[in-house]
């Protein structure tokens, strides 16, 4: 099969037509030849004709990502775009469906990239919903339809049966989400070999038996946690953790995403770290094509250490199973100081094999009892070592070198962007996480049903996300059922690891103005470490 290529002098275009290759056939292979030629020919624009297209694992790229806030590893990717400088991919409103576990976007180190027009799907629901039976002290009981979820129970260990693989408890633990509510529980079934340690949620450890209509879950005597007897029904992701996500923005710059809709994606919808200048407009999700209780099992939008202007407009996402949108740096912790070199260490294991310096950054050490700068740190190279988890930087610090002391925080505040959230619709899902130096602007968004409309502060705590804010504006927004699933209130600024009483006062200025406010079910707001908190115009209802 060949594909219709026209070149010219100012643009080389490349067609791919469904019909031509044949309804449900893989696509794949195409799209690498295609993009390959256009990468060879100096960038141009991939296009298809309206349909709907297949993409599996057979003839994707295999390349190793360390994706923040993610798993890494292999990935197998039918969009390589890598190395382009200008590459337009123009899905024409068709209906793009991934099989088994590729990952369809991959841009690295390419500008100006622009994806436009796709409707993002795949072949079977990434996470299922299931009604809690027969609890006890002993165990639990979970419905589920072996029609609609294949399953077997061996040996103690249940075997969802996906397309072309299993996906095994005994290699990975199960996130049980109540339904209605931001509450997680890791369930461990049978002899797992992944890992309960820095886990941000309570687990259980338990044995599964096959019974009519389900699986019971008993207890093992050394559970640290039973699950609670108020649970009616869960929500679970059926594919394993986060190692697939839809778009994967590294290091480039001038990307636009623009009318692109998701009806079911594992893991993250947009994930952006090192980049700059990004524009998302009309990103949207569509729950109401399947009926299920999620879209994408993870973040709609994350984006680390990225910096220039972040413009995310006109999007109507719902039904996430993690934050609409996180925006935020990265600390690491000091391993070895010298004046040859800085060893840092990567605190988190979703954000091994990440070097999120690169020449020419200038870093700020941060005493973690006191969030004061103590010396700030010029790089001139940055390399990873230590299986992922470390980063050797060779350069120059500014201030007392001995005052920096093992353990304390390395933050790299000039990768913060300015960002413009606006006129979006966000409903059914956790938070909105902003963070960062940046200008941040949030205004004319409808935002409701979820745990928290605005929650502004770092997460050194656990998954060491960084960002003080410097100037940040709520404005003009519509708020309601904004702390339905469970938050403390609609607006949450604060610096993680202190308590309101003794929080430094790291942030400078929070301003909160003319919003419409409606169905308040805690409080409105609480803020702590902010130098300058404004509040003026709201509007009650």
């Amino acid at each position: 099969m060949t594909i219709n290529m026209r070149c010219t002098k100012l643009i080389n275009k490349i067609c791919i037509s469904a019909k031509e290759i044949g309804i449900g056939q893989n696509i794949t292979p195409f799209v690498i030849d295609a993009l390959e030629q256009l990468l060879s020919s100096g960038g141009g624009i991939l296009c298809f004709e309206k349909g709907e297209y297949h993409f599996y694992e057979q003839g994707a790229k295999e390349e190793f990502y360390g994706v923040s806030n993610n798993s890494a590893g292999v990935k197998k990717i039918a969009f390589p775009i890598v190395g382009f400088d200008g590459l337009t991919i123009d899905g024409g409103g068709s209906v793009f469906v991934f099989h088994e576990k590729v990952f369809p976007f991959v841009v690295s180190f390419s500008r100006p990239i622009t994806i436009r027009d796709i409707i993002f799907d795949r072949i079977l629901p990434s996470s299922s919903s299931f009604d809690v039976f027969h609890q006890s002290p002993q165990g639990f009981q979970l419905m589920i339809d072996e029609k609609k979820v294949p399953y077997t129970v061996k040996d103690g260990v249940v075997c969802f049966h996906r397309e072309n693989r299993d996906f095994s408890t005994a290699e990975k633990k199960l996130s049980l989400h109540k339904v209605g509510a931001h509450d997680v529980t890791y369930l461990f079934v049978g002899d797992s070999s992944d890992s309960t340690e820095n886990l941000p949620a309570p687990y259980m450890l338990t044995d599964a038996e096959a019974v009519d209509n389900g699986i019971y879950f008993r207890y093992r005597a050394d559970t640290p946690v039973k699950y609670d007897a108020q649970t009616k029904q869960v929500h679970t992701v059926l594919d394993g953790g986060r190692d697939i996500d839809l778009i994967f923005l590294n290091q480039s710059n001038d990307i636009l995403v623009r009318n692109a809709t998701v009806r079911r994606g594992i893991g993250m919808g947009i994930i952006g770290q090192l980049s700059e200048d990004i524009e998302i407009d009309q990103f949207c999700t569509d729950v109401e094509h399947y009926g299920e209780l999620s879209t994408l099992t993870a973040d709609s939008m994350h984006f680390v250490n990225c910096r220039g202007y972040l413009n995310i407009h006109d999007c109507s996402i719902s039904h996430t199973m993690d934050d609409v949108i996180n925006v935020h740096g990265m600390y690491t912790s000091v391993k070895q100081v010298n004046r040859e070199k800085l060893v840092v260490g990567i605190m988190h294991q979703e954000q091994a094999y990440f070097n999120p310096y690169l020449q020419g950054d200038c870093l700020s050490i941060i005493d973690p009892e006191t969030l004061d700068i103590v010396a700030t740190y010029q790089v001139e190279a940055a390399e990873l070592s230590g299986d992922g988890r470390c980063v050797t930087l060779q350069g120059e610090v500014e201030g007392d070198i001995a005052l920096i002391r093992q353990g304390y925080l390395v933050e790299n505040p000039g990768r913060m962007p300015d960002l413009h959230l606006h006129h979006n619709h966000f409903s059914h899902f956790p938070r909105i996480r902003l963070s960062g130096g940046g200008e941040i602007l949030v205004e004319h968004n409808i935002i409701e049903n979820c745990c928290c409309a605005l929650y502004a502060s770092d997460l050194q705590e656990y998954w060491y996300e960084s960002g003080r804010i410097r100037n940040l504006v709520f404005r003009y927004n519509q708020l309601d059922h904004c702390n339905s699933m469970g938050g403390e209130s609609f607006i949450e600024v604060e610096v993680s690891g202190f308590d309101r009483e003794r929080a430094p006062e790291v942030h400078r200025k929070v301003s909160i103005l003319n919003n419409t406010v409606k169905h308040i079910k805690n409080s409105f707001i609480k803020a702590a470490g902010v130098q300058e908190l404004v509040l003026q115009d709201n509007v009650f209802n």
